[in-house]
């Protein structure tokens, strides 16, 4: 976009402007065609504009000079008029930025400095004033009119050159900073308010950043519609002065929110909002200016262009701000943010809901709200009027006689003597202790009030002296502190003021309180006055010194101004500064006086820091809440203070206070209209972040009390966070009387105490809300529209009723009803239940409407919110007095669902009294006919009193045949609940334990009820059972079809099929036998991604291996010997439960194991405990396996288990289901059984059983099923180096030759999301700082025989008519997955806001390869890394309320696997896939699915494929391979990593490994040399961690340094691993290569898969690791500084063969063996009676497995020693160029038999090579062959354990026999053997070795 801004100069200016418009992902160099063709079209305008100009002259001058000559007039020709002057700008912004001056632009960060070229204008700045102030009559004060120019000059210089710095702090929050360049300007220290750390990963793109160069202007604006514009600055002022900052923004609405504290409606009008704490007497804010109270938040809520999206602004910022708010007629309206010092640094929260903008902010101030104790929620009493102790006992009375509840007493500052600090006045107040001790035995709180300043009468105040150097300092002379600076409290005494930044006013504060602890114990304090408030302006003088009080030099102007002002200091005598700009009064232009009335002066000085009041004022009662705190919490707290919650309540308050301190409005105005103000107050704070909140009950102080407006306060007061009576001591008032709730009269007073007995009925559920807030954010006391915000008739008015915890609106009286009955309020849709009436329900699901609510109840109308639920303890059980009361009895869960049947809620359980104490949290959902757990089982918390009540349904009128109720726990039982209850007065359904039992809340994970003769009843056995419908099952074929009728009415008939596939598989599988119509047919797992069951020949029939009872109907499966495997007891199929109960039989006793498999998780238990393991793909960083809910599922399902039934006798169970699961494994390991349940939401019976006599015969079979795995290339087993948050393409370059100076093997180098444009899929970030030169990095890459991999997430950003081909062309296809009506589902993910592909569209795999397809042109990629497939989506559901469904699915769900929202990290179940497949039934599949389709895409290109992925289904291993996802950097984790992969392996996915040293947190030197160790062995082996943690590759400084006082570096630890890993290669990919082709068995596994006899093989699978058949690892891979470890070795003879000197052959009984664990230590065996070839990394100098085809292929043989001397070896040998895809005479395939005669005299060795397959060779045997037999060489052959086969003492001669293709023989002389004493092995290093061609051998002979 360009603009042409009109601005004075001459057109030559004009045409030299530069006036771009840029986008932070553009680059700003085009081509010069396109400059040439711009420039072209810029004359041909010019020159239009010339023409049209001379047009226009002519057209006037022309006529007129002929028509004098016509006349013949001789009088001179008039000149032409005067033409009109160029417009007015609308906004003064002289700034500009030069692209020279741009610093950084990385996408993450743009930064730079602006400069003007002119002078500063105040004729420009005053003409833009006033063009956007011009108003309208109404709001004329607010906005001023004819404003003044802001002074300028030595006092408040203009700022020529500005600093800016745009910076993402996370994906909604971007900061902007602007200072001046040349002049360090004040900022909120770091430590007193947080300035978070931005974030390198995000992308200003993602918030849609666009900026223009000249004049300088930004704005924010939703990447999905580049329409809608959050905000800009374009054409809008900004202003740098040193003591002015102006800053414009237009906003795209009139809905604005904050700016506080104020006493107005939180939504702010047209007007200016001034924000400077003080303690002036409270107005209600009228937006003229100066009317801000004792708080300053500069955060400011913003609805956007649609209604449910919401922005936010912050500024943090505490000097003095007057920010003006105006109206545009178009509905838009103008920020004008205006500050008189500081920098600018604002965070812009872009975009989403209300809580997550308020969520976002609240963390931007750091730690958590303080979560105060559970008594400040109780009822509380204040009051200047008790003067002594006798008013306070009498009070105390008059509580206890009238039964109201009180839990908290204030003393305000009348018990302290008079102008002592910090003493009491014991004539007053002759015995506090005493009445301390009576509150404690009641249960009642004691507070103190605490001023906050020290009283300085006399210079020989004791505590006056010991502060000495803690105060705040005079700076009368405008050069420095000049002593303390005094000035008077309000009651005339003189004071001085703490510097709360100097450390050292922490033990002066300490000892203050302690001395007041001393003299009465209390357990809280009131921090009042800490504005702070004074009697006079500024300072006061003092009489030695000369008064010199214009202390900041300027000009001096005696006009009046409107809505700012500045002063002339002979007129405001009393002023103590000199300022350009004050915000005024409009009508009173110095009612308010400077910014020093009644307080400090700007000129003081704090004398820790050096700053002034200026700068720190609002933050002084901040910083002496958070000095308070402190004092409070540390060791040294008076009593045992420490040990409790603390209870602060602080009346001046800054951003973050709530972390601190608990905060009341002030003081307050006896009327109806504070009462409704005090609302937007209590929201405001919330917004804010301090939560506990409240305004005086009844007013502080004003007229004579009126009764009616009392209770109505007291019933609005029964909701507010903070809830306390306060009053003055008249003071002016019209009356002196006391306004104590027991002083009210008749009906009033009932109303007053039923309204603060409600009160705490509801504690418990605003305690928890609060409990929230401190642990995440969030807000308890909310406007309507946070919920509602397309209701427009929420907005205006907003505070006439409000939210409480999301779940109560309250609707009080507001106005008096003395007349009348009745009064009116809005609702909201939906049907809202009065919770004092629950029969009156208002509202319908359609529409909000007004309704006519009783205003004679004596509670505040209170109705629940439709779709919630909340903790409720009836007062009438209770009787409470005290909050104490309330911990003895139990609570109650009062629902009202919505029109879906859902209700949601939270419950906290602790005494709420402790500090740090542990609280257990509970969230249930009400939906379906069951209340759900979704938080997990809390460690079965007990609590011997707060238990489960009841469940009352509200307007449960569809629910009153309900006759059945029960508990599930987390174990799966069953507790009846007792009859249900329906009350039909008032429709609420009440369940309830038995009378006489408890039913804990830690026991509930489902709580079932309904009526048995329409709904499930899953408190019922029966309900699971089902009988043969008809005669008996014929079973004398293999296959069999019968029908099964359900004992319960609500299900229906399901079809059984049976059917053997072969003689080692068995499949079981059910459906419905008729669906009904109204049902969706259930979804079973696609062909594509799980074929049929393979089908062969087969001697069995049923009956040998079935058995069916038929009523109740099982089934027993039994091998053919009659063994019972397994037993299918109970099923349940329906619409969204799909429940199968099995009893597995396996070893008993001592030799029983359990099952294995169900994956993927991180479990250091291989085989399952009794527990509940649960199947979800989900985005989660591994969590580790415990059994308990909620589940710990992670990336992949694989629904498999394994099990041993006997010996030689293994079992394998598959069920084919993608839903969501939990497993319920309950072992008796006595009996030898395990009782297996399985709860899952949907899909069908089918289950698999397969047999076989080992492990890995069960791991084939099921290959057979799920598929062989995928064909990868030779180089993916080399070594693989990446991280996240390598910037650029030069950090890549450097990796790459970090390996080779270090002479450390690479093959691969990775890119993970960075190197991505804004994180679009198949784009790069080629600009100069960035990624420029990717493609020749790769080209390189390449030619060094190297790999580039990079990643592609499963989120395609969403960038609509952005010129972004994936996206455009994928919507043209229309193939992403769909929401709603046919909507594309909009997630959040890497780039933002994205869409998913949908791989079930038949045209969304050709979209996908077309895409691949393009992108390799850009980049030659080798491989693939897909991410975030799970598919993950940050938003945990719906992104945007607008595309919320009628009737969303998850609400269907009776059962909740995983014991958790199956939406979290994930996208919402609704969400659909083509053929209406819900996203319920796919989502574990989305993985699988994605990458077939780029396994399709390298096929089709001739590459096998290499895909790295995160989350599987079964089968996936045919298409990609994984890595184990994200873990940490913690011994832990390396030590869960090998079972991991083992898994993997087993579930043909061999290509796995994890991230080694950890992805997340930092590692260590030695952590990482191990984590090399263990993970060279892994078949994927891959060095990644991510952004902000330290370097890890292996050469990186950190391990260059020693590992022990042997002298050898982790360094050298590293690369000796990874040599290790490249001398594996040829044996790794003989065995993947023949598991790929033929389903050999799995690589690498646990001991037991090959000696399933030995009991030590099932121990220590961590450290004994079996990689294939011929292999044994040890390893010690879970623990650090261990030098000693005892592995397993089974029986046989073992043969280390790296290091066969220091760990010599040994023949194993079947034992533990204890060898050295140090870093570097690890132990390869070679098993009897095997051979494995392997090459020598090291010794060779390879650096890439190009290099190991270049060098012949070592054989290390072991023979049996069963039959010793004579012995026989055996192995197998795979080639070829490792990239081929095809297999047709292009490989070479040899099995090698080793045999031996060395009992004959002949003493020989024969090496037979089977030659299965050769590559094709038409060359003769003496040439060399092409291609793949080339550099197929034998090197050196060692035979193990020598000196036991009699070969050691003997010299072979050697000879090998060739034949070629054409039958031609050759034999050929290799030389003679030696034998290697040290080794004790037979070496091999044969004489004509380039003829030693694999292909072509047919024996190499050994012999005397």
């Amino acid at each position: 976009m360009n603009y042409d801004k009109d601005e004075e100069g001459s057109q030559t200016d004009l045409l030299k402007k530069n006036d771009k418009s840029h986008n932070i992902n553009q680059s700003d160099t085009g081509s010069v065609k396109e400059d040439q063709k711009k420039r072209r079209n810029r004359i041909i305008k010019i020159a239009l504009i010339i023409l049209l100009i001379i047009g226009v002259i002519l057209a006037i001058v022309l006529p007129l000079t002929l028509k004098s000559k016509d006349d013949h007039n001789d009088s001179p020709v008039p000149p032409p008029p005067t033409p009109p002057s160029p417009p007015v700008p609308d906004n003064y912004n002289p700034y500009s930025l030069d692209k020279k001056n741009i610093q950084t632009d990385n996408q993450a960060t743009f930064s730079g400095y602006l400069s003007s070229s002119e002078t500063y204008n105040p004729q420009k700045h005053q003409s833009a004033f006033n063009k956007l102030f011009k108003s309208s009559e109404a709001t004329k004060d607010k906005l001023g009119v004819e404003s003044k120019k802001i002074p300028q000059g030595q006092n408040n210089p203009f700022i020529k050159n500005i600093q800016f710095n745009f910076e993402m702090m996370n994906q909604k929050v971007a900061r902007l900073e602007m200072t001046d360049k040349d002049n360090k300007r004040f900022s909120i220290p770091e430590n007193i308010l947080p300035r978070p750390g931005y974030d390198l990963s995000m992308r200003l793109e993602m918030n849609g950043f666009n900026y223009n160069l000249n004049p300088f202007s930004f704005k924010f604006q939703d990447p999905v519609d580049p329409k809608n514009v959050f905000l800009t600055t374009e054409n809008q002022t900004m202003v740098f002065m040193d003591k002015f900052i102006q800053i414009d923004f237009l906003l795209p609405s009139q809905r604005i929110f904050g700016f506080g504290e104020r006493v107005h409606d939180f939504q702010l009008g047209e007007g200016t909002w001034t924000m400077w704490a003080n303690g002036q007497d409270q107005k209600v804010d009228d937006g003229e200016g100066r009317r801000g109270t004792y708080g300053v938040h500069p955060f400011v809520l913003v609805q956007g262009k649609n209604k449910g999206d919401f922005f936010g602004l912050y500024f943090r910022n505490s000097n003095a701000q007057s920010p003006i708010i105006k109206y545009n007629d178009n509905g838009q309206s103008v920020l004008s943010y205006i500050s008189i010092g500081g920098q600018l640094e604002v965070y812009f929260i872009l975009h989403g809901s209300v809580k997550q903008v308020m969520g976002a902010y609240q963390s931007l101030l750091g730690n958590s709200i303080n979560l105060p104790p559970f008594w400040s929620l109780g009822w509380q009493q204040a009051s200047q009027k008790y003067k002594d102790q006798a008013s306070v006992k009498a009070m105390l009375s008059k509580y206890s006689e009238n039964k109201i509840p009180l839990d908290a007493v204030y003393l305000d500052s009348s018990y302290l003597l008079a102008d002592a600090n910090f003493q009491v006045d014991k004539k007053a107040f002759d015995d506090l202790p005493g009445l301390y001790t009576i509150m404690k035995d009641n249960q009642e709180k004691l507070i103190l009030s605490v001023d906050a300043s020290i009283v300085a009468e006399s210079p020989d105040d004791s505590y006056y002296k010991k502060g000495k150097g803690l105060y705040i300092q005079s700076n009368k002379d405008g050069k420095g502190a000049s002593g303390d600076l005094i000035n008077l409290k309000p009651n005339g005494k003189k004071a001085v003021f703490i510097d709360w930044y100097n450390d050292q006013c922490l033990p002066f504060w300490q000892d203050a309180i302690q001395q007041i602890y001393t003299q009465v114990s209390f357990d809280g304090l009131w921090l009042d006055m800490n504005e702070p408030v004074t009697q006079k302006p500024g300072e006061i003088s003092n009489p030695s010194s000369t008064v010199h009080r214009k202390l900041l030099q300027g000009e001096n102007s005696d006009e009046d101004y409107t809505w700012y002002g500045t002063f002339d200091q002979d007129k405001y005598g009393q002023s103590t500064f000199y300022l350009p700009f004050v915000p005024q009064y409009h009508d009173q232009p110095n009612q308010y006086g400077n910014f020093d009335n009644i307080t400090l002066s700007l000129n003081a000085t704090y004398p820790s820091n050096k700053q002034t009041e200026y700068d720190l004022h609002n933050l002084y009662g901040h910083m002496s809440a958070k000095r308070t705190y402190e004092v409070l919490n540390s060791a040294k707290a008076p009593g045992s203070l420490n040990n409790y919650r603390t209870f602060i309540l602080s009346r001046g308050n800054f951003l973050s206070s709530g972390k601190y301190a608990s905060h009341s409005l002030g003081q307050n105005i006896r009327s109806w209209e504070f009462m409704k103000q005090s609302i937007a107050g209590i929201v405001s704070m919330n917004a804010f972040g301090i939560t506990q909140v409240g305004a005086d009950v009844c007013g502080y102080s004003g007229k004579k009390l009126d009764q009616e407006m009392c209770a109505r306060w007291i019933q609005l007061s029964t909701f507010y966070p903070l809830a306390r009576s306060n009053q003055n001591d008249k003071n002016g008032d019209d009356v002196d009387e006391n306004q104590e709730p027991y002083n009210l009269k008749d009906k009033y007073f009932t109303m007053a105490l039923s309204s603060i007995q409600d009160r705490y009925q509801y504690l418990r559920h605003m305690y928890t809300c609060m409990y929230e807030v401190s642990t995440s954010s969030g807000s308890c006391f909310d406007p309507l529209f946070y919920y509602y915000p397309e209701d427009d008739n929420l907005f205006g008015d907003t505070s006439s009723s409000f939210m409480v915890g999301g779940a109560i609106k309250v609707t009080p009286v507001l106005i008096s009803q003395v007349d009348s009955s009745q009064f009116q309020a809005y609702f909201p849709k939906g049907q809202w239940v009065n919770l004092a009436n629950p029969a009156e329900i208002l509202g319908n699901n359609d529409a909000g409407s007004i309704h006519v609510l009783n205003a004679n109840q004596n509670t505040v109308n209170a109705h629940l919110r439709p779709g919630t639920w909340i903790p409720w303890q009836d007062y009438k059980v209770t009787q409470a007095k005290t909050t104490n009361d309330l911990l003895n009895f139990p609570i109650s869960i009062v629902a009202n669902r919505d029109q879906n049947g859902n209700a949601k809620g939270s419950l906290v359980l602790n005494r709420g009294q402790i500090q740090d104490e542990s609280s257990v949290y509970f969230q249930f959902s009400l939906q379906s006919n069951s209340l759900i757990a979704q938080q997990g089982r809390q460690n079965d918390y007990q609590d011997p009193a707060m238990t489960f009540q009841d469940l009352r349904i509200l307007n449960a009128k569809d629910l009153e045949n309900t006759d059945f109720a029960c508990v599930q726990d987390f174990d799966m039982k069953i507790t009846l609940l007792d009859k249900p209850n329906y009350d039909s007065q008032i429709a609420v359904l009440t369940l309830a334990p038995l009378k006489g039992t408890k039913v804990q809340f830690s026991q509930i994970r489902h709580l079932y009820f309904g009526n048995s003769k329409t709904d499930i009843n899953l408190c019922s056995d029966d309900t699971f059972k089902y009988k043969v419908k008809g005669d008996a099952p014929k079973l004398d074929q293999r296959s069999a079809q019968f029908t099964i009728t359900p004992y319960s009415a609500a299900l229906q008939e399901l079809q059984v099929t049976l059917n053997i596939n072969t003689d080692y598989m068995l499949n079981i599988k059910w459906n419905y036998a008729n669906k009904p119509a109204a049902y969706v047919a259930p979804f079973e797992v696609p062909k594509n991604v799980i074929g049929d069951n393979p089908t062969k020949d087969t001697q069995y029939k049923l009956s040998q291996l079935v058995k069916v009872n038929q009523d109740p109907f099982q089934l027993t499966i039994m091998d053919p010997k009659g063994n019972q495997l397994l037993s299918i007891d109970n099923l349940l199929l329906d619409q969204y439960l799909n429940v199968i109960k099995t009893t597995v039989t396996t070893m008993k006793g001592q030799d029983f194991k359990g099952i294995f498999g169900l994956g993927e998780r991180a479990n250091h238990d291989f085989f399952y405990k009794d527990g509940i393991y649960s199947l979800w793909t989900r985005d989660i960083p591994t969590p580790i396996e415990d059994g308990k809910p909620p589940g710990k599922n992670m990336y992949g399902t694989h629904p498999l288990y394994m099990h041993k039934r006997d010996i030689g006798n293994w079992i394998g169970v598959f069920y084919r289901l993608a839903q969501a699961q939990d497993w319920i494994v309950k072992n008796d390991a006595t009996n030898g059984l395990i009782n297996l349940q399985t709860y899952s939401t949907g899909g069908i019976g089918d289950i698999t059983l397969m047999m076989g006599t080992k492990p890995d015969e069960i791991v084939s079979a099921y290959w057979e099923i799920v598929g062989k795995p995928v064909v990868v290339p030779q180089w993916s087993l080399g070594w693989h180096q990446c991280r996240y948050g390598y910037d650029n393409t030069q950090q890549l370059i450097d990796v790459v030759n970090g390996y080779k100076q270090n002479s450390i093997p690479l093959d691969v180098q990775w890119s993970d999301i960075d190197y991505l444009s804004a994180y679009k899929d198949f784009t790069y970030d080629d600009s100069e700082y960035r990624y420029k030169d990717l493609d020749v990095f790769v080209s390189n890459l390449n030619k060094e025989n190297k790999r580039y991999i990079p990643i592609l997430d499963a989120g395609i950003a969403l960038r609509p008519s952005q010129n972004y081909d994936a996206y455009d062309q994928g919507k043209d296809k229309d193939i992403y997955i769909k929401i709603k009506e046919n909507e594309d589902l909009i997630v959040q993910v890497w780039p933002k806001d994205a869409v998913f592909p949908d791989f079930f569209h038949p045209d969304t795999n050709q979209w996908w390869k077309d895409q691949l397809t393009k992108f390799s042109k850009k980049i030659t990629f080798s491989g693939l890394w897909q991410d975030m497939n799970e598919a993950s989506d940050f938003c945990g559901g719906l992104c945007y309320q607008s595309q919320q469904v009628d009737s969303p699915v998850k609400y269907k769900l009776k059962y909740l696997p995983t014991g958790h929202d199956l939406e979290t990290i994930s996208m919402p179940l609704d969400a659909f896939h083509h053929g209406g497949i819900l996203e319920l039934d796919a989502h574990s599949l989305f993985g699988t699915l994605q990458v077939s389709a780029s396994n399709d895409w390298f096929k089709e290109n001739n590459m096998r494929t290499f895909i790295i992925e995160r989350s599987s289904f079964a089968g996936m291993g045919k298409f990609g391979s994984r890595w184990l996802g994200d873990n940490y950097s913690t011994k832990e984790y390396m030590g869960l990593s090998v079972t991991g992969v083992m898994l993997m392996n087993m579930f043909g996915i061999t290509m796995s490994g994890s991230d080694i040293c950890g992805f997340m947190s930092d590692t260590t030197p030695e952590l990482c040399a191990r984590w090399h160790m263990v993970g060279a062995f892994y078949p994927f082996s891959r060095n990644h961690n991510t952004m902000g943690a330290i370097s890890q590759e292996p050469y990186v400084d950190m391990f260059q340094k020693p590992y022990n006082k042997a002298g050898v570096t982790y360094t050298q630890i590293m690369t000796r691993a990874i040599n290790m890993k490249y001398s594996m290669i040829r044996y790794y990919y003989t065995q993947i290569m023949l598991q790929s082709l033929e389903g050999k068995e799995s690589l690498y596994k646990p001991l037991f898969f090959e000696f399933p006899e030995e009991a030590g093989a099932y121990e220590n699978l961590q450290y004994n690791i079996m990689l294939g058949q011929a292999l044994k690892l040890g390893i010690q891979s879970d623990t650090l500084a261990q030098d000693t470890t005892s592995f397993y070795y089974p029986k046989g003879l073992w043969c280390n063969i790296i290091s066969p000197d220091e760990d010599p052959c040994f023949l194993s009984t079947g034992q533990l063996i204890p060898k050295d664990s140090f870093a570097y230590s690890f132990y390869l065996s070679l098993r009897e009676g095997y051979l494995v070839p392997m090459q020598n990394a090291q010794a060779l100098g390879i650096m890439t497995s190009y290099d190991l085809q270049q060098n012949p292929v070592d054989f290390h043989i072991l023979g049996t020693i069963t039959t010793a001397p004579d012995w026989s070896s055996q192995g197998e040998y795979f080639n070829d160029d490792g990239l081929q895809v095809t297999f047709d005479k292009n490989y070479n395939r040899v099995k090698i038999q080793v045999q031996t005669q060395l009992s004959d005299p002949k003493d020989k060795i024969l090496i037979n090579f089977n030659q299965v397959a050769r590559a094709t060779c038409t060359q003769p045997v003496n040439d060399r062959c092409p291609p793949i037999n080339q550099n197929d060489l034998i090197g050196n052959i060692y035979i193990y354990y020598a000196k036991t086969y009699k070969v050691s003492t003997t010299t072979y001669k050697v000879t090998a026999t060739l034949t070629d293709e054409k039958q031609q023989t050759e034999t050929v002389d290799l030389g003679t053997t030696t034998y290697n004493t040290d080794f004790d092995r037979l070496e091999l290093k044969p004489q004509n070795q380039q003829k030693l061609l694999l292909p072509y051998l047919v024996k190499i002979t050994y012999s005397i």
